[in-house]
């Protein structure tokens, strides 16, 4: 066989098992869920986040810097759409202390201010978060009107994605008074603090 036809195959291979290899790479980082924390199961008596009477209320966590928060807020948009005028929702955006207004009222941000009964609420240092003990951006929290907790878990079916999913159906069903086939699904996003301590 031809010399330069061997190095050229040989070439080939290394390509394509590179391609492969990274495909692979990418898929297992849109499927790896974030951590899910243990959220309490009655809305925290110190939280200053608001609430209407007679209502349910979502809590999302939002890393303003973090890209795959982008599908999650866009199937907010969506929940928002079909349960108009029966469900408040809050996405507690980080605001580590320090950092510039800008670095937190970004695009994310203003998508969220643009859906009917949704409001980005700048969370400073992180202290909502950690009352509600959401570790990863784009966790999601349902509360009914009485506070009880009825919901936990992502609102995309991987990193990035949107589209159905098993958050957004339960959300749906919940508040429309029907039960749900799950009332927790995996999160997954980036991790909203550097480290364990939930501060950055």
């Amino acid at each position: 066989m031809n010399c330069k036809r061997v190095v050229a195959i040989s070439f080939g291979a290394v390509w394509f098992g590179g391609v492969i290899l990274g495909l692979g790479m990418l898929l297992l980082f849109d499927t790896a869920p974030g951590a899910q924390g243990s959220p309490p199961p009655r809305w925290p008596e110190s939280s200053t986040i608001p609430r209407t009477p007679g209502r349910a209320t979502l809590i999302i966590a939002a890393h303003p810097q973090c890209s795959c928060t982008r599908a999650s807020v866009a199937e907010l948009a969506r929940i928002m759409a079909i349960l108009t005028g029966r469900l408040d929702a809050r996405v507690i955006v980080l605001s580590p202390t320090g950092v510039p207004r800008a670095w937190v009222e970004n695009e994310l941000w203003r998508s969220v201010q643009e859906i009917p009964g949704a409001t980005a609420v700048a969370d400073a240092g992180g202290r909502e978060a950690d009352l509600f003990e959401l570790e990863t951006s784009g966790h999601a929290l349902l509360y009914d009107a009485d506070g009880n907790l009825r919901f936990s878990g992502g609102i995309t079916s991987m990193r990035g994605h949107e589209g159905d999913n098993a958050g957004r159906s339960a959300i749906v069903a919940l508040v429309s008074g029907r039960t749900p086939a799950i009332d927790r699904t995996l999160v997954f996003g980036c991790a909203l603090r550097a480290d364990s301590k939930g501060r950055e």
